[in-house]
């Protein structure tokens, strides 16, 4: 008799990741999903398409979807959208990484994905790394920002 061989397919389906999800500015009633002090203040779908894209993802925006909680209402309309990120084939810095560590992990990012051995992470862990990598991302924005020349000349006549 044959025997049958079955395949093991891992779940690499999509998840919906909403701004929501880690803006420390909303209550829990209003769709916060992690603590307070790991949530960024509004963020945006541009800053989590970014970080995610930086962490080699394949995610796909949508910014003219609104959280589920939010249709209808005026709450938090000007933060709309959402991301779809399979966060499950990738591998994510932890929220206190060095930049180094991000560094050497990115870089060995497609290794990871041939040996298959991504870190298993749950969506909650995934949203409060996102949140330390907007940090991250708002922080190097701030950095790389150039300063306004001030302009100290003679006054024309």
């Amino acid at each position: 008799m044959d025997e049958i061989t079955v395949e093991v397919i891992e779940d690499h389906q999509p998840s919906l990741i909403y701004p929501q999800y880690i803006n420390s500015k909303i209550d829990k009633a209003a769709g916060r999903r992690i603590p307070i002090a790991k949530g960024v203040e509004d963020p945006n779908i541009k800053e989590i398409f970014d970080v995610c894209c930086a962490w080699g993802a394949k995610c796909a925006p949508e910014p003219l979807k609104s959280y589920p909680r939010c249709q209808g209402r005026s709450c938090h309309y000007y933060n709309g959208g959402r991301i779809k990120v399979p966060y499950r084939t990738i591998n994510i810095p932890p929220a206190d990484a060095t930049t180094d560590e991000v560094e050497t992990l990115l870089a060995n990012l497609e290794r990871c994905r041939l040996d298959g051995t991504i870190e298993k992470i749950t969506k909650r862990e995934f949203l409060v790394r996102l949140a330390a990598g907007i940090r991250r991302y708002r922080e190097q924005k701030v950095v790389q920002k150039p300063e306004k020349a001030v302009v100290t000349g003679k006054k024309k006549k």
